[in-house]
């Protein structure tokens, strides 16, 4: 009779539970569908922020590009102002290439055409500063393409040389560079039509020369002693003619004049190189021409 009731109960409760392991597996997949809808919405709504962030990155957006303390747009670097043609003297005549340096005042262009700047005096090449002027206008000036100007009426001077004011990219009016660089070079004080302005402002400029001792002097042959002759028989007496009067005075053999002012007194100016009195003192261009400034 016990047994008859077990089983009852157990077959009653075997048709009341029977579908519940499915229920269990049926809310297992449920779950699994609700999570994987949430995740595929997060997608979404990932995919579409980074489609904006994407688009103003490539100027989607129409904000200005801030700097990076986010305050203001970022600006470019300063650009650095040279000296324009607007305040510099004379006009343009062309634009050529320097291809050599004669001296911190003349140099040569490529078509080969000699240009004295004018102005300006540096030393000459035979001392220190002299030899600092050159390197000065090798450093502003070899190999660059420069801008001629040339003063009304002027042209040329006595030695076929153009006469005029230069300007360089990066250094401007190349004769107030040279002034401001150093004592190597002056104001011009002779004659070569540069215009009075111009020299008042490379005067404002403390423009004060100073060209050191010389590097080396060039010491020219000494005359050579002519040889011993017998004494002539002495000639009949003649009557006395007006005595001739005295040759200039001429440099000592060997010797270079002290100045150009005195080349001139004694009748020499200008001196050539390889003449007696010559001297690279006496040479500012060092075109073998000493004293030919008047």
């Amino acid at each position: 009779m016990n047994n008859a009731r077990r089983r009852l109960r157990d077959d009653d409760y075997w048709r009341a539970h029977r579908h519940q392991p499915w229920l269990v597996l049926g809310g297992f997949l449920l779950l699994i569908s609700v999570l994987a809808a949430i995740t595929g919405q997060d997608e979404e709504t990932l995919a579409g922020t980074g489609g904006r962030t994407a688009a103003g990155a490539t100027g989607g957006s129409t904000e200005p590009a801030l700097s990076r303390a986010g305050i203001a747009p970022e600006l470019s670097s300063p650009v650095s102002a040279e000296t324009t043609g607007a305040d510099l003297p004379g006009t343009v005549t062309g634009q050529r290439r320097v291809s050599q340096i004669i001296d911190g005042d003349t140099i040569v262009l490529a078509a080969g055409d000699r240009v004295r700047v004018l102005g300006i005096d540096s030393c000459e090449s035979g001392t220190s500063g002299g030899l600092a002027a050159t390197i000065a206008a090798r450093d502003a000036l070899r190999g660059k393409t420069v801008t001629l100007r040339a003063e009304p009426g002027v042209d040329r001077d006595r030695h076929d040389r153009l006469l005029r004011y230069v300007e360089a990219p990066g250094v401007g009016d190349f004769g107030r560079y040279m002034v401001s660089h150093g004592t190597h070079t002056g104001v011009y004080d002779g004659r070569n039509d540069a215009a009075s302005t111009y020299l008042a402002s490379l005067r404002a400029l403390g423009a004060e020369r100073s060209c050191g001792a010389e590097l080396s002097t060039r010491q020219q042959p000494a005359a050579r002693a002519p040889a011993p002759v017998d004494a002539p028989a002495p000639a009949p007496p003649r009557t006395a003619s007006p005595p001739a009067a005295p040759a200039p005075a001429r440099a000592p053999a060997g010797e270079a004049f002290k100045n150009c002012a005195a080349a001139r007194a004694a009748g020499a100016a200008p001196v050539h190189r390889g003449q007696p009195g010559y001297g690279p003192h006496l040479d500012r261009d060092n075109d073998g021409i000493g004293c030919e400034w008047s």
